[in-house]
C-alpha cells in the first residue's frame, strides 16, 4: 500500500521532527511526500527538500 505523506504551512521545526516522522510514519512504508510551505529561505528549501525527498513541493510565496 502506498501512503501519501502531506506537510503544508511554514517551515519551522522539520530538522527537529525529522527523525520522528520517518521512524513513526515513513520507515518499511512506501511513502510519498508532498510539500507546500511558505516563508523560505534558499538554505531551508535546499535543507527541507534534501530531507524529505518530497514526490511534488510547491513553495506558496514564489506564485
Amino acid at each position: 500500500m502506498k501512503i501519501a505523506l502531506c506537510i503544508s504551512g511554514k517551515p519551522t521545526g522539520f530538522e527537529t521532527t525529522y527523525g520522528t516522522t520517518r521512524e513513526n510514519i515513513m520507515r518499511d512504508r512506501n511513502v510519498d511526500v508532498f510539500l507546500h510551505c511558505w516563508e523560505t529561505d534558499s538554505i531551508t528549501q535546499k535543507k527541507i527538500l534534501s530531507l524529505y525527498r518530497p514526490v511534488a513541493y510547491e513553495d506558496f510565496m514564489k506564485k
